[in-house]
């Protein structure tokens, strides 16, 4: 099977394509490359202020994204399930005499009262442990101080 070659192309007319890699130097250093998402260093960034503690005035700053609070969790059950199953037992206990305590009816009611409430309090706390996530928390690395980057900036 022949090929039919283009009659207008000249072989002798073809140009050498001129890239970059053949008109830099063979002998200079490369910078280190960055990815896209690592930001320039601070003193490399024009007009940029330096990011500072507020108690220590330290320059090593970690801005983290708050994840999951535990203890928003543990703190929500404590306060609408461990306080009130304790509080309805003491004001049971000082106002009944202590056969009625240990009767078969009184235990179960207090069971289903504790399931019922469970029901309630442990996925409104697993909803309540998702507040504030997603925010972002600068971290002195000098000495550990906490703080919320301000909105605006002037």
């Amino acid at each position: 099977m022949t090929t039919k070659r283009d009659s207008t192309r000249n072989d002798n007319d073809i140009r050498p394509i001129i890239t970059r890699k053949n008109t830099q130097k063979k002998n200079t250093v490369a910078a280190p490359s960055r990815s896209k998402n690592s930001p320039l260093p601070s003193a490399k960034r024009t007009g940029a202020r330096s990011l500072r503690c507020p108690a220590c005035k330290g320059a090593k700053i970690v801005g983290t994204i708050r994840g999951y609070r535990f203890t928003y969790f543990f703190l929500f059950v404590f306060i609408f399930f461990v306080l009130p199953l304790a509080g309805l037992s003491l004001i049971l206990a000082s106002s009944y005499s202590t056969p009625f305590l240990l009767s078969p009816e009184f235990i179960r009611s207090m069971k289903l009262f504790a399931i019922f409430l469970a029901a309630l309090v442990i996925p409104t706390g697993l909803a309540v442990g998702l507040i504030g996530r997603r925010k972002v928390i600068n971290t002195c690395m000098k000495c550990g101080h906490r703080w919320k980057p301000s909105e605006k900036r002037k």
